[in-house]
């Protein structure tokens, strides 16, 4: 039984010099196709022209500008089907980029990529198959990738994963400036778009118990953030000797080793080591 899990994020894909990057998505191919840009620009306003906005894409896609939205033409319900014609048509365009990514880059042997270990990816590309020739029963793609059976009832997974108090919250300005029922139509087509990243943990549940036994926890390009967490925390739960596991922390930017560390020691893993790319 392998006793190491590569927990791998899009930092993984971007040290092998892969233009995978939200940004990139941004540059490369939503602002050339002018009905996705058009629907960002309308649930979302200016605010997606700000390099930030992208940096946290996924978060960000839950903040809509309610009251841009509503004046732009849009009223309630047609606002509404914006925001659910641009969630429905994300996984389609993401694959349709993705595919186009050239994956052929060479390997890091400094990494310890090994066959006989894990993988646990946020990623929807293969280099993991390709480049370093991982057998695809050793690797969960835990939000599928391109190669994924029946692509259109298995679609690649990307979305924000906000619940309903939180939407509302953020929601303040626009129920005093529009309508309470305008909001909730908005937010409702959030909700429908979103990752359910509770519903998927559950849906797996037995699928994650591989990993009771895992020993060393090595990750990779993973920045913890919150919508895809949960994951991480079953991950340790169902681990029968998780304080006892080694974690090693793959770095970028020094300003990611407290925040890593402190999320980690939060659940109540102590033995950490930094490792910088």
């Amino acid at each position: 039984m392998s006793e190491t899990l590569f927990i791998i994020g899009n930092g993984f894909d971007l040290h092998h010099k892969l233009k995978t990057s939200y940004e990139a998505f941004c540059i490369n191919y939503a602002q050339i196709q002018p009905y996705i840009w058009r629907l960002l620009k309308d649930i979302y306003g200016d605010k997606i022209d700000k390099d930030c906005w992208w940096s946290d894409f996924e978060k960000m896609l839950g903040e809509i500008d309610h009251l841009h939205l509503f004046q732009s033409k849009n009223g309630s319900a047609l606002g509404a089907n914006k925001i659910g014609n641009l969630l429905n048509n994300l996984p389609v365009a993401f694959n349709e980029w993705i595919r186009h990514i050239d994956v052929n880059v060479k390997s890091d042997p400094s990494l310890g990529i090994s066959s006989d270990s894990l993988y646990f990816t946020f990623n929807y590309t293969l280099v993991l198959e390709k480049t370093y020739h991982i057998d695809n029963d050793r690797i969960w793609h835990i939000h599928n990738a391109i190669n994924t059976p029946n692509p259109i009832e298995n679609p690649i997974v990307i979305g924000p994963d906000s619940d309903w108090r939180q939407l509302m919250d953020q929601s303040r300005d626009g129920i005093q400036e529009i309508s309470y029922d305008t909001v909730r139509q908005y937010n409702e087509a959030v909700l429908k778009g979103a990752k359910k990243v509770s519903k998927r943990i559950i849906a797996n549940e037995e699928r994650f118990y591989q990993y009771s036994e895992i020993k060393h926890f090595v990750v990779m390009g993973f920045s913890f953030n919150d919508i895809d967490m949960p994951y991480i925390n079953k991950i340790v739960d169902v681990n029968n000797n998780k304080l006892m596991t080694e974690w090693t922390l793959y770095w970028h930017n020094e300003r990611e080793i407290d925040v890593m560390k402190n999320k980690l020691l939060n659940i109540g893993i102590q033995n950490i080591e930094f490792k910088k790319w």
